[in-house]
């Protein structure tokens, strides 16, 4: 539930370029996510507007999660 509530946050935010999340429905497999799964997970991923140290100064602020690149 959380992640979901996560990245709709995420996907709104101006910084953010793009959010990798089965349950939003703007994913390209929403719909055969969503027919296989009762949940969609924990785990989501999206790219930082800007380059490599623009990334990095985002990660340096994350406090409950783990950069898994």
């Amino acid at each position: 539930e959380h992640a979901g509530i996560i990245s709709e946050f995420l996907s709104q935010h101006a910084s953010v370029e793009r959010v990798f999340y089965p349950g939003l429905k703007s994913h390209p497999n929403h719909a055969i996510a969503a027919s296989q799964m009762s949940g969609f997970g924990g785990m989501l991923s999206f790219l930082v507007k800007g380059d490599a140290a623009d990334a990095d100064a985002v990660i340096s602020k994350l406090h409950y999660f783990t950069n898994a690149t």
